[in-house]
């Protein structure tokens, strides 16, 4: 279970899971080979579901992550203990569906509205909760550190715009389904990174004419790689928050609104006992 499936250095968990002895299939097979690997199979789609966070089908995993969001929002937390929720939350939300379907239905109406919302608005459910408090002394220090730390940010970039944005680029115009993506990105830096970096270095390396300054520039490369990476994510998030704050100001009808629905989806959710 990836923290973000398609971003590069995201957060993976691995669960094994206990394992699944076919020896004790073996009378089951001798009277009805069918059967025993019907059996078979549904113990390992079963096993495997205990493992991951688990939906039946896409309708029900768009409902399951906004669920996360929302109660993510309200509770901040580590990706662990993000996912153990979520894996809780996920049994929870199956019973309500299967038992109370009306509710669940009335529930995804609102929630689907409420995140288009939020998608015209290039707006995130988290940023709009933390736009709600007022801007403190680190949301200030926040702004200044970014700011003074901007001008390295086109450097970085500039230096490895070839080798990772011509993946990026490619991904773009294919236009794939989202579970082919990292394949054609990682398949693609197989070629842009070795030529690409390849050049640079190889070009520091005649122009500086020392192996000192072309270690300095390796050096450089990998500093400055995870600095744009960690910049381009810290900014993104103080962007959505400041996008949250200046709708608060200019829109507060359409704020108001959204809000609201957002405080009618965590009323249901208790009265069904998913989140408390």
């Amino acid at each position: 279970t990836y923290s973000d499936p398609i971003s590069f250095r995201s957060l993976v968990i691995i669960q094994g899971g206990s394992p699944i002895l076919v020896g004790d299939y073996m009378d089951s097979y001798q009277s009805d080979p069918y059967k025993a690997a019907k059996q078979l199979t549904a113990d390992i789609k079963q096993k495997m579901e205990s493992l991951v966070i688990h939906s039946p089908d896409e309708e029900g995993e768009i409902v399951l992550k906004q669920i996360v969001q929302l109660e993510s929002s309200e509770r901040p937390k580590s990706f662990v203990k993000t996912f153990e929720k979520a894996q809780e939350i996920a049994q929870k939300v199956s019973t309500w569906r299967a038992q109370q379907i009306e509710g669940y239905h009335h529930f995804q109406q609102i929630s689907l509205s409420y995140f288009d919302a939020l998608e015209q608005k290039s707006l995130k459910d988290s940023a709009l909760v933390k736009s709600q408090v007022k801007p403190s002394t680190s949301w200030g220090l926040q702004n200044v550190f970014g700011a003074l730390l901007a001008p390295l940010f086109p450097i970085g970039w500039l230096n490895h715009a070839l080798a990772n944005g011509i993946p990026w680029l490619l991904v773009k115009k294919l236009n794939l389904y989202i579970g082919y993506t990292s394949n054609v990105k990682l398949l693609t830096a197989l070629f842009t990174y070795p030529i690409f970096y390849g050049l640079q270095i190889w070009l520091v390396h005649r122009l500086g004419g020392s192996p000192g300054m072309t270690l300095g520039y390796l050096l450089f490369l990998v500093l400055s790689g995870l600095f744009t990476s960690w910049f381009m994510t810290y900014y993104a998030h103080l962007k959505e928050e400041r996008l949250a704050r200046r709708l608060r100001k200019s829109e507060p009808s359409t704020y108001q609104a959204l809000f609201d629905n957002r405080s009618k989806l965590l009323s249901l959710l208790q009265e069904a006992k998913i989140i408390y």
